[in-house]
């Protein structure tokens, strides 16, 4: 199935859902199958689907796969800035089921540090709201490697400022 096609059958979806709640439950298993999608704009449009008809923490805990998924298969910044701004909105209501990511969430960090000042800020942000006595020292520990790792990082020309921002991020963070 094209990605349009498959667009216009999670917009009727939802639409039934909403116009029809009985049918519900089994409508969102078909939302849930196109979660699995290759699409990122099916993935993205599931995600947010799911977040808008339920409550369910194992249906948020599918949105929020989908979410990190997005997050770590692309490469537009623009694209993951979106997508953690939707996390945030997320955490009022789920920080409890949010907790439990907190590692895929910090490993968007790992997989290319200087990448984006915006968006390692972002996943830093989120970071320290979702930290609880639960995860704190992974957390922490994760922090200290980074500040460490951080502090080896080269400072010439142009890429000096970024890496002291970025520091100053980091401390910022564990403080």
């Amino acid at each position: 199935m094209g990605d349009i096609f498959q667009l216009a059958v999670l917009e009727m979806l939802r639409n039934l859902c909403k116009s029809d709640p009985q049918q519900k439950s089994k409508l969102m298993n078909a939302i849930f199958m196109m979660s699995t999608s290759k699409s990122s704009s099916v993935l993205f449009e599931c995600a947010n689907t799911i977040t808008q008809l339920t409550t369910a923490p194992s249906a948020i805990k599918i949105a929020i796969q989908s979410y990190l998924s997005l997050l770590q298969e692309q490469n537009d910044n623009n694209v993951k800035i979106i997508v953690l701004d939707r996390i945030l909105e997320l955490r009022t209501q789920y920080a409890k089921v949010l907790e439990d990511y907190i590692t895929d969430i910090l490993s968007l960090i790992k997989d290319d540090a200087m990448a984006s000042l915006e968006i390692n800020q972002k996943v830093l942000e989120l970071t320290t709201l979702l930290v609880s006595p639960r995860n704190i020292k992974e957390v922490q520990i994760f922090l200290e490697r980074e500040i460490a790792s951080a502090c080896k990082m080269e400072d010439h020309g142009q890429q000096a400022s970024i890496t002291n921002e970025y520091r100053y991020l980091l401390i910022k963070s564990i403080n």
